[in-house]
């Protein structure tokens, strides 16, 4: 995962870095090409295969990455609709803070450099007892939930295979200001129009909203979180937010997920009409779009 927030894309190498910019691979749900296993529900999923050495070659250019090549539930012909249902919820948290500095052992240590440097210290008063722990204001117990649906069946000529999901999750820093919420829905349908022709049907829909917050680095709200001195208080006696003024780089981080609104909104729809004819059992003939 390219970080630990709700929703955060995956980096996936089969063949190591590439020359030309792009390591991705090749992601193929039923010969379909989708850009990220994000528009899969892993609860549709039958089998997973990776091909990383000639086999590739098939595939042409765009296989030169590797290809991962996803077969979905399908239902059987002449069989009774079977139903599927499954979920589960879960409270994520922070398996370890770091262990900084409180409100006193700060003063003390400023004290300290400034006597060193100037001669005079900067707080006349060290008893400042624990002070504010910026980590505790920001971590959170978050929850994670997912509720999975399906069936399968089939007629004399025909099969089907329907499925949906539901998946959310709030980020332990930020809550429901770092979340991601998706929706996804697929229709597998397989008719047998003659004994040798064949029309496959299939559609896949994604639904994502994801919220994020400034990560990874410099201005990020877990940067801010630990150079935060513990000394101020996340408000003013006023009630606004202490913006900690002293140094340009560090900021309220518990205002800077407040005032962050970065919403994302994305609708995905992939599937393909196919039309086989077999001539005889060792050739067949297709037409997809």
């Amino acid at each position: 995962s390219g970080s630990g927030s709700p929703g955060a894309g995956s980096n996936i190498r089969i063949r190591g870095v590439s020359t030309n910019g792009d390591s991705a691979p090749l992601i193929l749900v039923d010969g379909i090409r989708v850009g990220d296993l994000s528009a899969i529900n892993p609860g549709d999923i039958k089998t997973i295969n990776v091909l990383k050495d000639a086999t590739a070659g098939i595939y042409g250019v765009r296989a030169a990455n590797g290809v991962i090549i996803i077969e979905t539930k399908k239902g059987r012909k002449g069989a009774k609709p079977k139903f599927e249902f499954g979920t589960y919820y879960g409270m994520q948290q922070t398996t370890k803070s770091l262990d900084l500095l409180n409100a006193a052992e700060y003063a003390l240590v400023k004290n300290e450099m400034f006597i060193r440097g100037t001669g005079s210290p900067i707080f006349n008063n060290t008893d400042l007892k624990m002070g504010t722990n910026w980590q505790d204001t920001i971590f959170q117990n978050a929850p994670i939930q997912s509720y999975n649906f399906g069936v399968t069946g089939g007629g004399e000529n025909s099969s089907f295979s329907i499925g949906g999901n539901y998946f959310s999750q709030d980020g332990i820093v930020g809550g429901n200001k770092s979340s991601f919420d998706r929706y996804n829905a697929r229709v597998n349908l397989v008719n047998s129009l003659t004994d040798k022709l064949t029309l496959s049907s299939v559609f896949l829909f994604t639904h994502e909203e994801r919220k994020t917050l400034p990560e990874n680095g410099l201005g990020s709200v877990l940067y801010n979180t630990i150079n935060a001195f513990p000394t101020r208080d996340i408000r003013t006696q006023d009630g606004r937010y202490e913006y900690l003024l002293e140094v340009n780089d560090i900021i309220n981080p518990v205002a800077q997920i407040e005032n962050t609104h970065n919403n994302a909104l994305v609708n995905k729809l992939v599937g393909k009409q196919e039309f086989e004819y077999k001539i005889n059992k060792n050739l067949a003939f297709t037409n997809r779009l």
